[in-house]
C-alpha cells in the first residue's frame, strides 16, 4: 500500500517523533479499514496519545481489516527508514499468523540487511482512546488564528508557549525567562477559546496543513490540548509556567485563600501521602476539607485512614464545610519542583499559602506557595459535593478526635501513677 498524501507524510514525522519508546506500555496500535479507505495509527505515550490517518490507496492484494499492534520503538525506526518526501509504503505478511501480519521496513529489506516486527493482539487502552475521540467537544479554529499564533512563536528566539485569554482579551507569550504581553491580534478576535499553547503545541500546529479547505480543531481539556485535523489528532501538555499562573491566580474567582500557621505539617503530610502507605496510594485520591477555621488533609483506603490538621492563620479566606478532592499523582508535580527541596523542619517553617480558584472553562486549580523561595505550584483540583464524601470526612475527624482523647486520658492515667509512686 502506498499513499501519497504530502500532508499524511509531513504528519507521521511528526507522530513518530511524538512516540515514547520508554512509556511502560511499548506499542503502537493500528486499525485498517477498507471502508473507510485508511489505516488509523495510534501511539505516542500513555498520557499522551496521538492518532494519524494513512490513506490507503489502490493495491493488488487489498489489506485486511482489522486491528493490532507493534513494538513502538521499531515503528518509530520503520517510519524513518520507509518514506520518501511523497510516499510511505508498508509491507505486511500474513502466511505466519492470518491475524496479526508480519511488518517489514521495506527499505531495508530490499538491501542485504532485514528488518521485521511480528504484530500483536491490538493494545485495548489505545483502542478505547480512539473511540473516545468522537465523545470530545472539538471547537473549530481558523487559518487566520493558526497564522496569527505562528507568526508570535516565530517573533521570539526562546519561545516557550502562548497564553489566549479570550475573556480578557489578552495575549502572553512566553520567551525564556520572561513574559512579553500583546496587544489582542484582530485575527484572534474570533478564536473559540481561553489556552494556553506550549511550544511543542504550536510545533504541531506548524506542520499541519491548515487551509480554507482543510480546518483544523482543538479540544482542551484539563491536562492537556489536543489538535485535530482529517489526517490525525495530536496531544500535548498544556501545564503553564509558573509566571503566568501567579497572574491567573491575581485576577481568577478565588473560592479559597488558606494560609497555615504550620507549613512545615501541610509539605510534610503531602510528601507522605505520596511516598508511604501503598493502600493509600492505590486509591490516587486525597482531600483538602476547610472547616471552621482549620484544614484537614484527608485520604483513606479499605483499612487505612490518615488525616493531619492545620490551622489557618487570620488572614485567610474561605467559606467554612467546603470538601475538594484530587488526585496523589499530581501531588508529585509539587515535590519535582523547588518546592520540594526548600529545607522544611519545625525550625525552618515558612509559610504556605494555598489558594483554590476556579478557570475560565469552569474547571478548578490549586496554588501552593511558601514565603521563603515565593514558588507558585499548581495541579488541578474538584470540589466535591457528594452527601456520602462529606460524611466520611466526617467520620474520620470524629475517629482522630476521639483517639486523640483516649490518648490525653492515658498521658493523664499515666502522669498520675508516676505521681501516686512518688
Amino acid at each position: 500500500m502506498k499513499n501519497n498524501t504530502p500532508d499524511s507524510i509531513t504528519l507521521i514525522d511528526t507522530f513518530a517523533n511524538k512516540i515514547n519508546i520508554t512509556d511502560p506500555a511499548p506499542y503502537v496500535t493500528c486499525i485498517v479499514s477498507n471502508e473507510n479507505k485508511q489505516i488509523s495509527i495510534i501511539g505516542g505515550s500513555s498520557d499522551s496519545l496521538n492518532v494519524i490517518h494513512i490513506p490507503i490507496t489502490d493495491h493488488p492484494q487489498p489489506l485486511k481489516d482489522g486491528k493490532w499492534s507493534i513494538n513502538s520503538d521499531f515503528f518509530k525506526v520503520f517510519v524513518k527508514n520507509t518514506h520518501t518526501p511523497n510516499t510511505i509504503g508498508f509491507l505486511f505478511d500474513y502466511d505466519d499468523d492470518p491475524k496479526y501480519p508480519m511488518l517489514a521496513a521495506t527499505k531495508l529489506s530490499y538491501g542485504e540487511q532485514g528488518r521485521y516486527c511480528q504484530s500483536v493482539e491490538a493494545y485495548q487502552p489505545h483502542i478505547e482512546y480512539y473511540l473516545h475521540l468522537s465523545q470530545k467537544q472539538f471547537l473549530d479554529i481558523m487559518p487566520q488564528h493558526c497564522h496569527e499564533i505562528i507568526h508570535l512563536r516565530y517573533k521570539h528566539k526562546s519561545f516557550t508557549g502562548i497564553y489566549i485569554n479570550k475573556e480578557q482579551q489578552t495575549i502572553q507569550v512566553v520567551d525564556g525567562d520572561n513574559i512579553i504581553n500583546y496587544k489582542y491580534p484582530e485575527d484572534l478576535l474570533d478564536f473559540p477559546t481561553t489556552v494556553y499553547l506550549t511550544a511543542e503545541t504550536v510545533k504541531t500546529l506548524d506542520s499541519m496543513n491548515y487551509s480554507s479547505l482543510n480546518t483544523l480543531s482543538l479540544c482542551v481539556e484539563q491536562d492537556q490540548v489536543l489538535l485535530s485535523s482529517p489526517a490525525g489528532h495530536f496531544s500535548s501538555s498544556n501545564k503553564m509556567p509558573d509566571q503566568i499562573n501567579a497572574d491567573i491566580a491575581a485576577t481568577q474567582d478565588n473560592e479559597v485563600i488558606f494560609i497555615a500557621e504550620n507549613g512545615f505539617l501541610i509539605h510534610n503530610e503531602l510528601r507522605n501521602l505520596n511516598s508511604k502507605l501503598n493502600e493509600i496510594k492505590n486509591t490516587n485520591t486525597g482531600f483538602f476539607y476547610f472547616f471552621d477555621s482549620y484544614l484537614y488533609i484527608l485520604a483513606r483506603g479499605s483499612t487505612i485512614k490518615t488525616i493531619a490538621k492545620i490551622k489557618a492563620k487570620t488572614s485567610s479566606k474561605f467559606n467554612s464545610d467546603q470538601l475538594y478532592r484530587f488526585t496523589l499523582t499530581h501531588l508529585k508535580e509539587l515535590f519535582s519542583t523547588s518546592l520540594s527541596k526548600t529545607n522544611y523542619n519545625k525550625i525552618n517553617n515558612p509559610k504556605i499559602t494555598m489558594t483554590i480558584y476556579k478557570t475560565a472553562d469552569n474547571t478548578r486549580k490549586l496554588h501552593i506557595s511558601d514565603s521563603w523561595v515565593k514558588t507558585v505550584n499548581t495541579i488541578p483540583i474538584e470540589k466535591d459535593n457528594i452527601p456520602e464524601s462529606i460524611k466520611n470526612v466526617k467520620k474520620t475527624i470524629q475517629l482522630d478526635e476521639k483517639f486523640k482523647e483516649k490518648a490525653k486520658l492515658a498521658k493523664s492515667t499515666q502522669l498520675d501513677l508516676f505521681s501516686g509512686d512518688a
